[in-house]
This record gives structure tokens, sequence and C-alpha cells, in this order.
């Protein structure tokens, strides 16, 4: 698949069908944030999104301005990745934050 595919065009050429199984993984670290950069640009490619809150440089300037660094407070980022076990493809993200 090139980057200019689209996912509905990628979808549909591979006549993937409901249900599709996924996985999911949790990343809690700033560290793994980082980490998942290519996830970030391959999902970029896909869905051609250029909404600045999509890319990973605005989850990591909103982690250090937004997280608490107050030393009693433990306060770390909480992203779920979801992925098609097909492809392994990363297929969508969500953002929180934990407390501990």
């Amino acid at each position: 698949m090139d980057g200019s595919e689209t996912l509905a065009a990628r979808l549909k050429r591979e006549s993937v069908s409901l249900p599709i199984e996924v996985t999911t993984e949790f990343v809690n670290t700033l560290e793994g944030v980082r980490e998942l950069e290519p996830d970030y640009e391959r999902l970029y490619k896909v869905t051609q999104n250029a909404l600045p809150f999509t890319r990973l440089e605005w989850h990591l300037t909103w982690c250090q301005h937004f997280l608490n660094k107050n030393p009693r407070i433990d306060d770390q980022p909480l992203f779920c990745v979801v992925r098609t076990r097909r492809s392994e493809c990363e297929i969508g993200r969500a953002s929180c934050r934990e407390r501990g």
C-alpha cells in the first residue's frame, strides 16, 4: 500500500469484512509515546488527516504542558493503541491521563 491510498480504498481492495480482529496496547510513559512514531506516521499516510492534534508532536507537547510535574503526584499519559491483527497496522489511538 502506498501513502496515497485511503483507508476506505484499502479496506475495499482487501475486501475486509466486519468484524475485524484487533489488538489493543496501553502506553503510559512518555518514552512509550515517543516509540509510537512509526505508528503515527503510518496512520497519517493512510488517513491524510492534516489536523495538528493528530500528530505525535502535538501529543508530546500536550503531555509536557498538562501532566502534573509535582513529585508527590504520579501523573502519566495513557494512550490506547488499536491495531488490526491481520496487518499489525494501527487503526486508531485515544489519549487520556492516568493518575496514581
